[in-house]
């Protein structure tokens, strides 16, 4: 009996670690597409959007969603600007996430224990988001909150293309 809860604790732990992760990975992603537009647009009007559902918390650039952990979007002011700056203020997500995971793999002979675990979990969960971020696709239905927009890896297909100006927190026609 002892030993199911301590199962039962630690899969709860990890769960929760599993969340938070997202959560982190996410948030960075979202803010990689800021840094971006900041550069290349010079605007100051963004927000960041963290999950799906009802708002938890709601400030003037950020809204936290009851499933914070479930994916994340930005809005920004649309501005005119050349195709190569709305294609870096997509590209920003995917860059950060580059970061992380290359830091996280150089990083990880030196880790052990417990933060060995987590930073290998990590690894996994950028890979996830890069993938799925960076392959152009629209996304499917079965993908709540997000069905019929494209991935950033779309927009910048788009972009490069030339298919037009697509505003990238625009949703798909």
């Amino acid at each position: 009996m002892v030993q199911a809860f301590a199962e039962l604790v630690n899969t709860v732990f990890r769960v929760a670690i599993a969340l938070a992760l997202m959560f982190f990975i996410t948030l960075l992603h979202e803010i990689g597409h800021i840094v971006m537009y900041r550069l290349f647009s010079g605007k100051k009007s963004w927000s960041i959007t963290m999950g799906i559902g009802k708002p938890i918390f709601t400030t003037e650039r950020f809204i936290i969603n009851r499933w914070f952990f479930w994916g994340g979007h930005v809005k920004w002011q649309s501005v005119p600007a050349p195709k190569g700056h709305m294609v870096m203020w997509c590209a920003g997500g995917i860059i950060v996430n580059i970061i992380i995971l290359t830091a996280l793999i150089f990083a990880m002979p030196h880790l052990s224990g417990n933060i060995a675990g987590i930073s290998q979990m990590a690894i996994n969960m950028n890979i996830v988001v890069l993938v799925i971020t960076a392959i152009p696709m629209v996304y499917p239905s079965s993908l709540a909150g997000y069905s019929g927009m494209p991935s950033d890896g779309m927009r910048i297909y788009r972009l490069l293309r030339g298919a037009g100006n697509l505003p990238p927190e625009s949703k798909e026609q």
